[in-house]
């Protein structure tokens, strides 16, 4: 998360709330790290457009990658 806050600051995007920042997510375990990273990214950042592109992920299971998806789309991540 500091990384990406350096970087806002750099770019030129709201310090705080994240406004104008993209963070796109992929990841080999969506019920593991793709949502709980995304969950920080989202708590940190909350006016960020957090995306996670499902094609990109996997679950444990096909059941554990959809409840993730479901779990994140539900917090306002946009889910592609």
């Amino acid at each position: 998360v500091n990384k990406i806050r350096e970087y806002i600051k750099t770019a030129g995007g709201d310090y705080e709330s994240g406004r104008g920042l993209k963070i796109t997510l992929v990841g080999w375990c969506t019920d593991i790290c793709v949502v709980s990273n995304a969950i920080i990214l989202k708590a940190a950042f909350p006016e960020a457009r957090i995306i996670v592109d499902s094609k990109c992920c996997a679950g444990v299971t096909p059941e554990l990658h959809d409840a993730a998806l479901k779990v994140m789309a539900s917090c306002q991540i946009e889910i592609i």
